[in-house]
């Protein structure tokens, strides 16, 4: 593995190349059908984004991480910023782009623990190559390289391309068409029911099983 060991900021064990966004979570009874208005709601604010949740899972399990990123200039990119840097993440590469916003997701969640997510990516879309190369040295030294798909393919690519012998991991989310070169390249694969899906072409077993038995496999996670 090539690794620069005299250089404490290439260091990092782990290095998420993602999305940050601020969730906002709505909890209702149901979800409206079109047209309809739910007025029971309530609503809560969250750090997200796939690629922070990484970078901060990482973190508290005692890696040494470091976030490749964009968030926009305004409060909300301040503060999650700050809230990763306090979680003991390197920050270094967080840029922030100046016309766009930090990226929101807005989450609904009912009582049977079903979510849809409508993400608006922000600065997150802004994630360019060129952001990537200016983070290569800490990629290449990396030991583990995540990523997911709420930031451009092709900032994705370029990162895999330089991870080096790095133990790849793929979050397959939100789906999209996954280059063949980028599957063969993945270590660890991380998708739902939707996503695995959509990736094999096959309906997810869950979703063939009668209805009793899929809930019962639900309740004790032996199926997505």
């Amino acid at each position: 593995m090539r690794r620069t060991l005299d250089r404490p900021d290439l260091s990092n064990e782990v290095v998420v190349v993602g999305s940050i966004n601020a969730d906002y979570v709505i909890s209702l009874h149901h979800r409206p059908a079109p047209g309809e208005t739910v007025g029971d709601a309530t609503l809560e604010l969250h750090p997200g984004g796939k690629g922070a949740n990484q970078a901060v899972a990482a973190a508290r399990s005692g890696a040494s991480v470091c976030m490749v990123a964009r968030v926009g200039a305004d409060l909300i990119g301040r503060t999650r910023t700050e809230e990763l840097a306090a979680e003991g993440i390197n920050t270094a590469h967080i840029r922030v782009s100046a016309d766009a916003h930090t990226g929101m997701a807005f989450i609904t969640l009912t009582p049977d623990g079903e979510n849809a997510i409508a993400v608006a990516p922000g600065a997150n879309a802004c994630l360019a190559a060129a952001d990537i190369d200016a983070a290569a040295a800490i990629i290449t030294g990396t030991k583990v390289l995540a990523i997911q798909l709420e930031v451009p393919m092709d900032s994705v690519l370029r990162a895999a391309e330089l991870a080096g012998d790095a133990t790849l991991i793929l979050n397959c989310a939100p789906y999209r068409p996954v280059p063949a070169r980028l599957l063969a390249r993945t270590d660890v694969l991380v998708v739902n029911e939707s996503e695995s899906g959509a990736l094999t072409g096959f309906a997810p077993l869950a979703r063939r099983m009668p209805g009793a038995l899929r809930s019962s496999c639900r309740r004790w996670d032996l199926a997505p």
